[in-house]
Parts: C-alpha cells; sequence; structure tokens
C-alpha cells in the first residue's frame, strides 16, 4: 500500500514533466521563464520523492521482516523484496538528482 505513493509520485512529474518539455518546444524565447520554472517543478518534486523515499524504506524493511520471520520464504517474497529494494534505489537517485538539480539553479552554477 505504501508503494501506491512511489507510483503516483512517479506518474503526476512524468505527466508534469512531459508538460514542461511541450511547452518548451512551442515557446523557446522566453529564457528566464524556464530558469524560475525548472527551479519551482524540482523544487516540488524533490520533497515528494523525499517522502516517496521515506515511505519506501518502511515497505521494504517490513517486507524483510516478513520474510526473515517466515519459516519458509518462497520466490515470490524474495522478489517482491527485490523489487523494492529497487524501487528504494530508484527513489533515493531521483531524491537526489532534484536536489542538487536545486542547489545549482539557486547557487546560478
Amino acid at each position: 500500500m505504501l508503494q501506491g505513493w512511489v507510483l503516483f509520485v512517479s506518474i503526476c512529474c512524468f505527466i508534469v514533466s512531459s508538460v514542461l518539455l511541450l511547452v518548451f518546444c512551442l515557446g523557446r524565447k522566453m529564457k528566464s521563464f524556464w530558469r524560475k520554472l525548472g527551479l519551482l517543478y524540482h523544487c516540488l518534486a524533490s520533497p515528494l520523492y523525499a517522502v516517496a523515499l521515506i515511505l519506501q524504506i518502511i515497505a521494504t524493511c517490513g517486507e524483510n521482516e516478513r520474510i526473515n520471520s517466515s519459516s519458509n520464504p518462497n520466490m515470490e517474497s524474495n522478489f517482491k523484496l527485490y523489487l523494492d529494494t529497487a524501487a528504494l534505489i530508484f527513489c533515493l537517485i531521483k531524491v537526489f538528482l532534484h536536489f542538487i538539480y536545486c542547489v545549482t539553479l539557486v547557487a546560478g552554477i
């Protein structure tokens, strides 16, 4: 259930990114506008992905505890743990990249 937030954030950010790409392709003459819009997008996406990361950590730890407490872990539960771990790594990378991009935009690098 906790992974629903990760999926929601990923899909929303994908849709917003696609719309921004479309707007960028249609109106290239607004140069100062893009810097502010990029900063706004990445500063909003970074905390959303951070919350998704925390929820994914909770879900992954819960799944790991469930597998460890089980006397006979099966292949399906191990596969679910691998999927949770992959989603955790994806969220961590996304939070890091959005945060770094926000810092570089604010610093003007």
